[in-house]
């Protein structure tokens, strides 16, 4: 996740490593093209939807499914912005 209040300087304010898929799920593109085995990382490539009054992201991964994702450590909404964070997105 990128803040881009400043777009010439983009600042990556939060990132979310998927688990490591051990077993073959049924119908995952990641263990079923080009020979992929169970043990990489999940492919997580959808669009990310954002919850801003909850604060939260959801999005699908190939082997995880449905992942509802929480901002920590204080990364997002903008403590410093006057902006209400259900606006902040």
């Amino acid at each position: 996740m990128f803040d881009i209040r400043d777009p010439i300087r983009p600042r990556e304010i939060a990132y979310y490593n998927p688990a490591v898929s051990t077993t073959a799920v049924g119908g995952s593109n990641h263990v079923t093209q080009r020979g992929q085995q169970p043990g990489g990382p999940d492919w997580c490539a959808s669009q990310l939807h954002m919850d801003a009054d909850q604060g939260t992201l959801w999005t699908t991964c190939q082997d995880a499914g449905l992942l509802s994702l929480k901002f920590t450590h204080n990364a997002w909404p903008f403590a410093e912005s006057t902006t209400p964070a259900g606006m902040q997105n």
